[in-house]
């Protein structure tokens, strides 16, 4: 769901995994435009902070991961609570 555990997984794991293939900069550049859009709701501001947090986390588990272990190092840092995410907006 939006904005939700999964939602904070999917946004660290595409950075961490982009952070592999292109690097860390132009990952940075890509994602931050990506969010770069005019609020459309009352929670859009909390939301863009929460994306750009869990897509900074992403790419700093690409500095310890690999292609092998990328996606248990992202679930690791949700299930340890390192990942932001929001509940209870409605």
């Amino acid at each position: 769901m939006r904005n939700e555990k999964g939602d904070a997984y999917r946004h660290a794991l595409w950075n961490a995994l982009s952070t592999l293939l292109i690097g860390s900069s132009l990952t940075e550049q890509l994602t931050t435009a990506h969010e770069d859009k005019p609020p459309t709701y009352l929670y859009s501001n909390k939301e863009n902070q929460m994306d750009y947090y869990n897509n900074n986390r992403g790419r700093q588990i690409a500095s310890f991961s690999n292609f092998l272990t990328i996606y248990d190092n992202v679930l690791n840092y949700v299930q340890l609570g390192y990942l932001k995410y929001l509940n209870n907006l409605d």
